[in-house]
């Protein structure tokens, strides 16, 4: 629960802690989404992106964030 509690303290000023943040989902593969999640009304597993993987995180710059 802690590193839930963390992360949560953290997003109160995301703006603010928005690096830690950053360094933290790319850090640990926990908080990435998978690229395939089971979609529970179809009852079937899916794709969520191709862009997505567990093992190499698209992380978008400063720049792109600010669009």
């Amino acid at each position: 629960m802690a590193r839930f509690d963390h992360l949560a303290a953290l997003t109160i000023e995301a703006d603010q802690r928005f690096a830690e943040l950053r360094a933290l989902y790319q850090a640990d593969a926990g908080l990435r989404v998978p690229p395939q999640v089971f979609n529970a009304v179809r009852k079937q597993m899916e794709n969520v992106g191709a862009a997505w993987s567990s093992t190499a995180p698209h992380v978008f710059s400063d720049a792109q964030l600010a669009l």
